[in-house]
């Protein structure tokens, strides 16, 4: 009597499991996804789970310095309405830059801001510093000086500097009041740029970010 013999293959298994692996594929590597997606229909339709695509790995695909709105934004938003931190951080910046849908790019750069994504604690901070918020802006900044690094605060700020000359004229003239608004203390006047207490170094970030406008 002859034995039949089913051939072993992964769309065999349960499409939760499918969704695990597959979430953990994108993690590592959304070129290997993509190619996981393209070899089947199957693998398609789970690729498009939520699960999947919350822990996808963008940064590879979305390159700084973020010079234009992508073709691929369709994804960026189901990534971000899936609650992919670094989605939910370039549709912000895309929408709140350059399609000028300001309160919804605001409100997920501040999202991506709270999960301590640290492009978003920095764009979302220097842009809360005039819009009504100095604190919670000047709070942000500094926790990402504080726990990441000055060099981290460098990196984020020439990721963004194509970004930020979509600023208004308005924009650049409130940091400019901004900064003659702020005292310097005397025992900060002559100490190095990146040697400097919290206030100091929000006042010098915000001379950076300036140039950057200009």
């Amino acid at each position: 009597m002859k034995r039949n013999f089913c051939k072993a293959s992964l769309t065999m298994l349960p499409y939760d499991m499918l969704m695990v692996i597959l979430a953990k594929i994108g993690a590592f590597s959304s070129v290997d996804l993509w190619s996981c997606m393209v070899s089947c229909k199957t693998f398609l339709e789970v690729a498009k789970y939520p699960e999947v695509l919350r822990s996808l790995r963008l940064e590879d695909v979305f390159l700084p310095p973020y010079e234009r709105v992508p073709n691929g934004m369709d994804l960026l938003k189901e990534c971000a309405k899936s609650g992919n931190v670094h989605g939910t951080f370039l549709c912000g910046l895309f929408n709140f830059f350059y399609l000028k849908n300001v309160k919804e790019g605001l409100k997920q750069l501040a999202t991506a801001a709270k999960e301590a994504h640290s492009e978003a604690m920095y764009l979302y901070g220097m842009i809360s510093l005039i819009e009504g918020v100095f604190d919670e802006g000047s709070n942000y900044l500094t926790q990402l000086w504080r726990n990441q690094g000055i060099e981290s605060v460098r990196q984020c700020q020439m990721n963004v500097r194509w970004v930020v000359l979509e600023m208004s004229v308005r924009q650049y003239r409130e940091y400019d009041i901004l900064l003659s608004l702020m005292e310097i203390g005397e025992e900060c006047r002559h100490i190095n740029l990146n040697e400097v207490c919290d206030e100091c170094f929000i006042r010098k970030e915000i001379y950076r970010f300036m140039d950057y406008m200009n």
